[in-house]
């Protein structure tokens, strides 16, 4: 999947730890349907190693429907976003290139831009 450049090279170093080789494709085959980040496919396999009973294909709807919320915010705030889920909720990153581009995204979100 990496030489026919359906999965970068990050994507490919993410996914090394999946053990299981059916496993590991069926996972790949995932990230590529997604559309899924590097670190969203960290996350997915730190998610599939901790419930290796659970099949791929559900552990993936909880790392799709962040990406989910991440590209409706995208869209209203005009910037990547990202979550990034910890053992006790998470984190919303919110990217910005310059001052002025946060400044923006301060007035989209306090209802002023």
């Amino acid at each position: 999947m990496v030489v026919e450049g359906k999965l970068s090279e990050g994507h490919a170093r993410a996914l090394l730890p999946v053990d299981d080789a059916r496993r590991q494709i069926e996972s790949a085959e995932l990230v590529i349907k997604n559309g899924w980040t590097a670190r969203q496919t960290e996350e997915f396999v730190r998610n599939l190693k901790q419930d290796q009973a659970t099949p791929a294909a559900q552990v993936a709807k909880r790392v799709a429907s962040t990406n989910e919320l991440t590209k409706g915010l995208q869209n209203y705030l005009g910037t990547k976003v990202t979550l990034q889920p910890t053992a006790k909720g998470g984190k919303l990153l919110i990217e910005y290139k310059s001052e002025d581009q946060l400044e923006e995204i301060y007035r989209t979100i306090k209802g002023e831009g």
